[in-house]
């Protein structure tokens, strides 16, 4: 039941393309733990013409939430090899 409250969000969402729709898809998504989601959902509301601050303070919190995992170093390029 949980999963069909968000794809219900998100198709009314992509119908309307409203700021409030994909907020509340966001914030659906993070009761129910999808990080990513939310993220994504957060991101169309703010393209959608979601306030700053509304958005940046949410975003803050997902990213407290739901931290990103740290991407891995690589060795810089020593150019090719001869």
């Amino acid at each position: 039941q949980a999963q069909d409250l968000f794809l219900a969000a998100v198709a009314h969402a992509n119908k309307t393309q409203a700021s409030s729709a994909w907020l509340t898809a966001a914030v659906i998504a993070q009761a129910q733990a999808r990080g990513e989601q939310a993220r994504t959902c957060l991101a169309k509301a703010r393209n959608a013409g979601l306030e700053a601050d509304i958005h940046d303070p949410f975003a803050a919190t997902l990213d407290e939430q739901f931290p990103r995992p740290k991407a891995s170093r690589s060795m810089p390029s020593q150019g090719r090899a001869r």
